[in-house]
């Protein structure tokens, strides 16, 4: 079977899925794709027009390439190209999706298409992946990170080299979020080891905001409108990631959207944050394009609200070059090294975010009982202890109810103990550097009223 096709998009198409669908006939051992599109940038000072590619088979998803340098797919049981996952040819029909993330105005898209199939298979074959394994270690703080990119999508560097990258970083677990595909897993868990917890995940691309389903390793629904399914809202997405174990995360909502990055800045007004319980407030580099500022301000507005809300940081991270000293990560205290033990701790909010310095905050009352970050404790009698090292000439700030309740000159390390005077919904401490910008970020301890 050979099918060729031409046609065009305009900004009229743009945050729509596209479907185009063809049949498998029985025995085909090969499956080749071949699109192009121009013009992708109109300018170079001017965002690109923007188009995945999602493929799916008679039993559902096989993957997809949020790149805009190779659009090109082939399957086959043994062999995918990158972003899509090999396995057997089911006959019948499949449908090509072109997800027009973004089309600029005016702009006329003209694209072209060949899908064949053979009845023969070329020899290449993906590399077996035996899985690694990470050893008990008991309870903790590990350091790690919860978003990253490889060339399954739109990053510049392989998975090893993301691993690499973490082991530079002397981190203790690593996340692989590709844009809607869990194709890189395999070889990802295969670095597991006693050093390093690999842990699987994807982000969930959509046209009006990106969110991290952390903690799988199968493709989710990510699409609110898919052709010819049933209409989903944001919430039965992050609910459908629940379900399945996973920890849903609003990723960089303060992030440059629309037309600069489709879909970056987060646009679902009825979760903000609604059933959102984890904000990522810190993306990529403190003083970057993600404006973490504007979006800690935003989660500190929610927590004002009466949620009680887990922040998160992710460094998003795409190639060596954006390796710089003030990317987030995360500290984490969890029973165990382990998935299911990080996920659980992240849910209670049970970390601190940083660039490098310590921070732990914590609460005890007058019978013993020790809370921790993310905790609710009694009002009454908590006698709050604010702990901090590596940090020299910054300033610890504890910021009660959304305000700066009191500022102390860090050192290099030191601890400060309080009692609240005062009504207050939550506490939580920051570590600023001399200009003011975040060096690291305890979640908060609530307080019952």
């Amino acid at each position: 079977m050979k099918l060729q096709t031409s046609d065009t998009l305009s900004h009229h198409d743009k945050k729509r899925h596209i479907p185009l669908y063809f049949e498998v006939e029985q025995g085909a051992k090969q499956l080749d794709i071949t699109f192009s599109y121009t013009p992708v940038e109109l300018a170079p000072a001017l965002p690109i027009n923007e188009i995945s590619l999602s493929l799916f088979g008679p039993k559902g998803a096989r993957g997809a390439r949020h790149n805009n340098r190779d659009m090109n797919i082939r399957l086959s049981e043994s062999f995918a190209s990158p972003g899509y996952m090999p396995g057997q040819l089911e006959p019948g029909t499949w449908c090509l999706e072109i997800d027009a993330h973004r089309i600029m105005p005016g702009s006329v898209v003209t694209y072209t298409l060949t899908i064949e199939t053979k009845t023969t298979f070329n020899s290449e074959s993906l590399p077996v992946f035996p899985k690694g394994q990470t050893h008990s270690r008991g309870s903790g703080w590990y350091r790690g990170d919860f978003h990253a990119h490889s060339l399954h999508s739109d990053a510049r560097w392989d998975i090893s080299d993301l691993v690499a990258f973490a082991k530079r970083q002397n981190l203790d677990f690593v996340t692989l979020s590709d844009h809607n595909t869990v194709s890189g897993l395999a070889e990802l868990h295969s670095f597991a080891s006693h050093e390093l917890l690999t842990i699987g995940a994807l982000e969930l691309t959509t046209f009006y905001g990106h969110a991290l389903a952390l903690g799988l390793n199968e493709w989710t629904e990510w699409r609110v409108n898919p052709p010819n399914g049933k209409p989903q809202t944001i919430q039965q997405l992050a609910q459908n990631v629940e379900e399945k174990g996973g920890v849903f995360i609003m990723a960089h909502p303060m992030s440059e959207g629309d037309p600069w990055c489709s879909g970056c800045h987060w646009g679902y007004a009825e979760m903000m944050p609604g059933t959102a319980n984890i904000i990522e407030v810190w993306n990529s580099s403190w003083e970057g394009t993600s404006h973490n500022e504007a979006a800690l301000q935003l989660y500190y507005s929610w927590l004002n609200l009466g949620y009680k809300l887990v922040a998160t940081a992710g460094t998003d991270i795409h190639s060596p070059s954006k390796a710089n000293h003030s990317l987030g990560f995360n500290c984490v205290y969890a029973q165990d090294l382990s998935t299911p033990e990080l996920l659980k701790a992240v849910r209670q909010g049970h970390l601190y975010l940083t660039n490098g310095p310590r921070l732990e905050l914590n609460a005890q009352t007058k019978n013993g009982t020790r809370y921790l970050m993310g905790d609710s404790v009694p009002e009454s009698d908590a006698v709050i202890t604010i702990t901090w090292d590596d940090c020299p000439n910054h300033d610890i700030r504890l910021i009660v109810d959304g305000k700066l309740h009191k500022k102390i000159a860090s050192g290099k390390s030191g601890f400060d103990q309080l009692n609240l005077d005062l009504p207050a919904r939550w506490l939580s401490a920051e570590i600023r550097d001399a200009k003011g910008d975040l060096r690291a970020l305890s979640n908060p301890i609530f307080f019952n009223k």
